[in-house]
């Protein structure tokens, strides 16, 4: 889960398929988000984000948490 505040102070974040250790020193991830994603823009206003995992990382992914603005396939369960 990739997390961060939006200009009001609440919080946004979404569902994290992958991301990538850059380096430890100084500790660097590169996660990739979508242009259009809220939680992009909270990160680039906000200026920082955190990343949180699961335990068992390794198990399949967690449902995701949102669909797309433009998404009319109906909620997701």
């Amino acid at each position: 889960m990739v997390t961060s505040l939006d200009h009001d102070g609440e919080p946004r974040g979404m569902t994290c398929s992958a991301l990538c250790s850059v380096t430890g020193t100084p500790p660097t991830l590169l996660v990739c988000l979508r242009r259009e994603n809220p939680t992009l823009d909270a990160i680039v206003r906000c200026g920082r984000f955190a990343v949180t995992g699961r335990p068992g990382w390794r198990q399949p992914c967690p449902p995701p948490v949102g669909k797309p603005p433009n998404d009319s396939t109906g909620p997701i369960p």
